[in-house]
C-alpha cells in the first residue's frame, strides 16, 4: 500500500514526529543541522540558562544561532529574573556564581519543590523525607591581577604536583556591587572602587578606565553601581566619593543638612575612555546600602547620623540624585534591620524592627505618583537574623533570604483570587518553609540578576579599542580551592538558631560589609 503524504509544515511534522522509517529513507538521512533556525531557536527558548550555554558545544550552527545579536536580543526581552548564590569565604577566591533559576517550567518547578518541602516536613516522625536540588548551573566572573595569578601558574612546581592555587582572597578577589540587564559591576573590595563590568553568562568582561580624582590620603569607601540610560541606550557607572576639598552646596541639593560637602560623584559611559563630573553627590557617614538596579535609575539605602532613613536614587538619563523617603514606620530603623532588593518589578524593602518583619514595596500608580505598601508582617522565628528579598513567583509567594545563618525562607499565600496577579497588599501568607545551603561551610551572599547572552561589546557602539577579555581563556582552567564543590539546597521546618555570640560576630560582619565606610589603611 502506497504512503500517502500531505502537504504539510516542516513545524508540523516536527511536533507530530511522524516519521516512520520509509518516510526517512525516502527523504534521506535527517540531522540537527536539518532543523530550521526557526524551530531552534523556539526550542532553546524553552530551556534554562545553562542548557542554552551547554547547546553552543554541541555543534558550530547551533553555536553561532546563539550568539547572534538578534537571537540574545530576543532571548533577553523574554528573560525574568532569577539570582545568583555566591559563596563569601575569607579565606578563597569566590568566583563561581551558582545560578537558579525560579520560573522554569512556566514559573512552577521551583515552587514545586518548596511545596515537596512543606509536605515531607509535615509528615510524622520517623517518615521524614528531607528534599534537596543539587545547583549544577555555576558561572564564573574574572580572577582579579591575572597577570601574578598567570605567572603563578607557570611554576613548575605547581604544573608537576598539578595542585590548586591557593590564592590571597584580598589580593585577586572582585566583590559583586549590583546587577543590571545580565551584566554586573566589579569592584575591589577594600574602597568598593568600581573596576570592571562582566557578563558571567558569556564569560566577557572588560576593566574600567582609573578615574583619578581622589586625594591620596583619603581613605573612605567608594559607592558606586552600574546602570542603564533608556534614552541614550548606554549602560554608565556611577562613583561617588571624598576628597580634602569642601564646596558649597548647589541650592537645590538633594540632601543640603549643610552648606558645604566634600563628598563628590563622576559617572563613565560604557565604551568610552574617561569620567565626567555629576553635581550633587549625596554626603553619608555610611555607605549607600543594598545598591539596586531598577528601570533606568540606581536606588540605595541613605543614613547619615542622626537623620532619618532616605532612599537615594540616581538617574541614568538625566543623570540627578533624587532623595526619596522611606515608609514612615522605617524613618528610625538602624542599618542593622533594613534591607532592599527588587520583586515582580517592585522596589522591595525589609525591615525586621518591632519585634516583626514588615515588607513593603513601591508601587507605581503613575509616572509620577508611587507610595509604599506593605506586603506582609510576621513575627520574628529568630530575633538575629538579617532579612533580603531575593524573588517573587506568579503565584505571590516570596523568597527572601536570611544572610545571618545562610538560608532561604519561602511566603506561600494562602489564599489566592484568580482575579489577583502578583503581589497584592490583601494576600494573607502560609507560614515559612526554609531552605538550607549544604556542600559549604562559609557565608553567602545573593544577588538577583537577569541573565543575557547579549556580547558585552554589543552594548556599546562606536568603539572598537575596548579590550573585551573572557573568563573561560584567561584564567579560565586555573584549579581554585573550593571550587569543585557542590552546593545543595535542602527543606527544613525552621531557621537555624542563632545564639547571642554568633549574632555578634554575623552583625558586625554585614555592618561591615554593606554599610562601613571607612577603610583600615
Amino acid at each position: 500500500m502506497a504512503v500517502k503524504r500531505k502537504r504539510t509544515s516542516i513545524v508540523c511534522d516536527v511536533d507530530k514526529s511522524h516519521f516512520d522509517d520509509e518516510l526517512i529513507q525516502m527523504s534521506g538521512s535527517v540531522t540537527i543541522s536539518d532543523i530550521p533556525d526557526q524551530i531552534l531557536v523556539q526550542i532553546f527558548f524553552g530551556l534554562t540558562t545553562i542548557s542554552i550555554v551547554f547547546c553552543k558545544s554541541v555543534c558550530k550552527k547551533w553555536r553561532n544561532l546563539i550568539s547572534e545579536s538578534h537571537f540574545a536580543k530576543l532571548h533577553f526581552a523574554q528573560a525574568k529574573p532569577q539570582f545568583l548564590i555566591r559563596t563569601l569565604d575569607s579565606i578563597r577566591i569566590s568566583r563561581t556564581l551558582y545560578l537558579v533559576e525560579p520560573d522554569i517550567h512556566g514559573g512552577y518547578g521551583f515552587e514545586s519543590y518548596f511545596d515537596l518541602c512543606r509536605l515531607s516536613l509535615d509528615v510524622e516522625d520517623g517518615y521524614y523525607i528531607s528534599p534537596h536540588m543539587k545547583l549544577n548551573a555555576k558561572l564564573k566572573i574574572p580572577v582579579r591581577n591575572a597577570e601574578i595569578v598567570l605567572q603563578n601558574q607557570d611554576d613548575p612546581v605547581m604544573k608537576k604536583k598539578n595542585r590548586c592555587l591557593n590564592l590571597k582572597p584580598k589580593d585577586h578577589k572582585y566583590k559583586i556591587v549590583n546587577s543590571c540587564n545580565g551584566l554586573l559591576c566589579l569592584s575591589e573590595p577594600s574602597r568598593n572602587d568600581p573596576v570592571a563590568v562582566c557578563n558571567p553568562v558569556t564569560g566577557e568582561f572588560m576593566n574600567l578606565p582609573p578615574s583619578n580624582c581622589d586625594d591620596e590620603n583619603l581613605n573612605d569607601a567608594v559607592d558606586c553601581g552600574l546602570g542603564f540610560s533608556p534614552e541614550s541606550n548606554q549602560y554608565k557607572v556611577i562613583r561617588v566619593f571624598h576628597r580634602n576639598t569642601y564646596v558649597r552646596r548647589p541650592e537645590h541639593h538633594c540632601n543640603a543638612f549643610s552648606n558645604y560637602t566634600n563628598t563628590y560623584a563622576v559617572v563613565h559611559t560604557l565604551g568610552t575612555d574617561s569620567w565626567r563630573s555629576v553635581d550633587n553627590a549625596p554626603h553619608s557617614k555610611f555607605k549607600l546600602g543594598f545598591p539596586t538596579y531598577l528601570n533606568g535609575a540606581l536606588y540605595g539605602l541613605y543614613v547619615d547620623h542622626g537623620r532619618p532613613n532616605y532612599l537615594i536614587s540616581f538617574d541614568f538619563d538625566n543623570e540627578k540624585f533624587e532623595l526619596l523617603n522611606v515608609p514612615q514606620e522605617c524613618e528610625d530603623t538602624w542599618i542593622t534591620d533594613i534591607t532592599m532588593g527588587v520583586i515582580s518589578g517592585d522596589l522591595c524593602l525589609c525591615d525586621r524592627s518591632d519585634l516583626s518583619l514588615d515588607v513593603w514595596i513601591l508601587k507605581s500608580f503613575s509616572s509620577d505618583t508611587k507610595a509604599w505598601s506593605k506586603l506582609f508582617t510576621m513575627d520574628w522565628d529568630w530575633p538575629y537574623i538579617l532579612y533580603q528579598p531575593v524573588h517573587g513567583f506568579n503565584s505571590g509567594a516570596l523568597l527572601i533570604f536570611l544572610s545571618n545563618n545562610g538560608q532561604l525562607m519561602y511566603k506561600k499565600p494562602l489564599l489566592i483570587d484568580p482575579s489577583l496577579v502578583g503581589f497584592h497588599p490583601t494576600l494573607c501568607y502560609s507560614d515559612p518553609t526554609y531552605i538550607d545551603f549544604c556542600g559549604l561551610k562559609t557565608r553567602y551572599e545573593i544577588i538577583v540578576h537577569t541573565p543575557s547572552f547579549i556580547s558585552l561589546r554589543d552594548t556599546f557602539a562606536g568603539n572598537n579599542n575596548v579590550e573585551i577579555l573572557n573568563v573561560n581563556t584567561r584564567c579560565g582552567s586555573l584549579k581554585l580551592r573550593g571550587e569543585t564543590k557542590d552546593l545543595i539546597l535542602k527543606g527544613d521546618s525552621y531557621p537555624d538558631a542563632v545564639d547571642s555570640d554568633t549574632f555578634e560576630i554575623e552583625e558586625v560582619y554585614w555592618t561591615n560589609y554593606w554599610w562601613k565606610k571607612k577603610v583600615r589603611n
